[in-house]
């Protein structure tokens, strides 16, 4: 495995799904910004101006179910 290619791959991955959010939100008039890399295993996140955020976390992997349990499981248990 190489792990400089993964990598790239995953900030790449990551590149992509935040453009997604960033168009998907970019007319809201209370949309403010996007963040990079803040708490609770953000990868970036969308900040509105009532301070409410967006958190999301990008991985270049299929989810399947039992792997989407054990993500939402720690941010129930934390």
């Amino acid at each position: 495995m190489n792990k400089g290619r993964d990598n790239i791959k995953g900030v790449e991955f990551q590149a992509w799904a935040a453009m997604s959010m960033f168009l998907q939100h970019v007319e809201r008039k209370d949309f403010r910004y996007i963040g990079y890399e803040g708490d609770n295993l953000a990868d970036f996140y969308l900040v509105f101006e009532n301070g409410k955020r967006i958190i999301c976390e990008c991985k270049a992997y299929e989810i399947n179910f039992t792997s989407l349990r054990t993500i939402l499981g720690i941010f129930i248990k934390g």
